[in-house]
């Protein structure tokens, strides 16, 4: 790759020369604060191997690359580039569409617009995917669709709204396809849908009014997916008073299930679903306390990075993937974090990287690679990445691994939630007493349960596996990571849980899908 167009080439550049982990932390602590982007342990191997990258691709000094950055929006660009992951692809999260189709638009009035906003768009999948599932039901036209992001790069890519085939994977885009036009092996939006989305540079966490009719709070759908994971817990609270703001009364709000949670910094509905919650604003007028949690904020001055001697964690990390604040765990992780750098990772160990960062594409892309070594862990990772992936992959996959994987429960957990997304709702039921059986006591087993009973509108069988969960949840320490809960927390867990419940309840709203 060459150099970004317009990035001069420092004489004192060292190309070639090692590069220390001290030189690098400087550039995370001032993009951690520009931007609220955390850099856990899980991703902060791949983000110190991206920075090395960028400063030897472009000849540039790390010493330099904070200060160039401030002046150059190139170089800005293609440092955000490196430190965030803009894979993506159309209809993810099937379950998400379903209910845009069946919640927003099968309440919205005849011949009413509808306005929407990407927040956080990457190269335009989820925006296009919307543009197609609001198409197909006739309110494209009368439809205000806009998609914003941090990186003018990845706009780029999305306005062309050409992808590969491999954007297009998963059951849940097959029936659509022929919404898309096929030209030498790559996939072109049809025109109409391209000039449909209005697509603008936005920095989520900043002070700025949203996009559009989103500076007068007239937003009806808005959707946040798997941004907020990379934020910390001060430019989460800041993004969801303002997205809440932008939000109409009886406005919607869909975040990915691995998501911090929302409703501690808004005042939002949260409704239980199959995709995980979904957040609406009320529609009678918040309270003067609401009003007030919710007023604009002030973007954060801009500061020089301090010289510091651990890896940067300025705030707390989001709930779903809080570190350890001890100064010893502090000095053992960064130990961890500098012998890492120096060392190259086994296939396993960049799986299980892959699977803290949610990129399931990047653990599959491991996990086949020639030469690993089949074991029951490899076969349930490639399984589980698979699963949230390509359902069909999975399922053509899974008789692979029965023999191994027999008796392990959590072979049968991921049969359930396959079972569940072919809509085979007493397959899912047997597989989840399989793996209760193995492991009384599975959380995420329960959890899968639970949901099964309120898709069947079993409100007595649903409350007492919630109610089971609840009880076990309030047993464990809060920040205790679940099993296979894809970066839930027992404490987030447990907020699902009460959640879930309140439906259930005569306060609720008594609904239970």
């Amino acid at each position: 790759m060459s150099p970004t167009p317009g990035l001069p080439t420092p004489a004192e550049s060292r190309v070639g020369a090692p590069i220390s982990l001290s030189e690098l932390r400087p550039v995370l602590a001032w993009m951690q604060e520009r931007t609220g982007l955390v850099f856990p342990r899980a991703r902060r191997t791949h983000a110190l191997r991206a920075l090395r990258k960028l400063v030897r691709e472009h000849h540039i000094a790390p010493s330099q690359l904070v200060a160039r950055a401030r002046q150059e929006p190139a170089l800005l660009d293609a440092l955000c580039n490196a430190l965030t992951i803009s894979e993506s692809y159309f209809f993810r999260i099937p379950e998400h569409f379903e209910a845009i189709a069946t919640r927003v638009l099968g309440a919205l009035p005849p011949g009413s617009p509808l306005r929407c906003w990407s927040a956080g768009c990457s190269e335009g999948q989820e925006i296009y995917s919307l543009a197609m599932l609001l198409d197909e039901h006739g309110q494209l036209g009368r439809s205000e669709l806009w998609a914003t992001d941090l990186s003018p790069g990845v706009l780029d890519v999305a306005r062309r709204g050409r992808y590969r085939p491999w954007a297009l994977r998963g059951r849940a885009c097959q029936p659509l396809r022929a919404l898309l036009s096929d030209e030498s092996a790559d996939f072109e939006v049809a025109e109409h849908m391209r000039r449909a989305v209005h697509f603008a540079q936005d920095n989520l966490v900043s002070g700025t009014p949203a996009p559009g009719p989103g500076a007068r709070g007239n937003f009806d759908l808005i959707l946040c997916r798997h941004v907020l994971i990379y934020l910390d817990d001060e430019a989460v609270a800041r993004v969801a008073r303002r997205l809440f703001g932008a939000l109409r009364p009886g406005g919607w709000l869909f975040c990915a299930p691995a998501d911090p949670l929302l409703y501690e910094h808004a005042p939002f509905e949260v409704i239980p679903s199959p995709g995980g919650l979904i957040y609406r604003r009320p529609e009678q007028a918040p309270s003067p306390q609401e009003r007030a949690n919710t007023q604009p904020f002030e973007a954060p001055t801009e500061r020089a990075a301090p010289a510091i001697d651990h890896p940067p964690l300025a705030h707390p990390a989001p709930l779903t993937e809080r570190m350890p604040t001890s100064a010893v765990s502090r000095q053992r992780e960064a130990a961890a974090t500098s012998a890492s750098a120096c060392s190259t990772p086994s296939p396993l160990e960049e799986a299980r990287a892959a699977f803290e960062a949610r990129d399931w594409a990047g653990a599959v892309r491991v996990l086949e690679a020639p030469g690993l070594e089949p074991s029951p862990e490899v076969a349930l990772l490639h399984l589980r990445a698979l699963t949230h992936l390509d359902v069909e992959r999975a399922l053509r996959a899974a008789p692979n691994y029965e023999a191994m994987l027999a008796q392990h429960p959590h072979f049968h957990y991921l049969r359930a939630r396959l079972a569940l997304a072919q809509r085979d709702d007493q397959a899912a039921l047997d597989a989840i007493r399989r793996a209760l059986y193995l492991q009384p006591g599975f959380l995420m087993a329960l959890h899968l349960q639970a949901l099964v009973w309120m898709q069947l509108a079993n409100r007595e069988r649903a409350h007492a596996t919630l109610t089971s969960l609840q009880q076990r949840c309030a047993a464990r320490p809060g920040d205790q990571s679940v099993t296979l809960g894809e970066g839930r927390t027992i404490a987030a867990l447990r907020a699902e849980v009460d959640a879930a419940l309140h439906t259930l309840t005569p306060s609720g709203d008594g609904h239970v899908g």
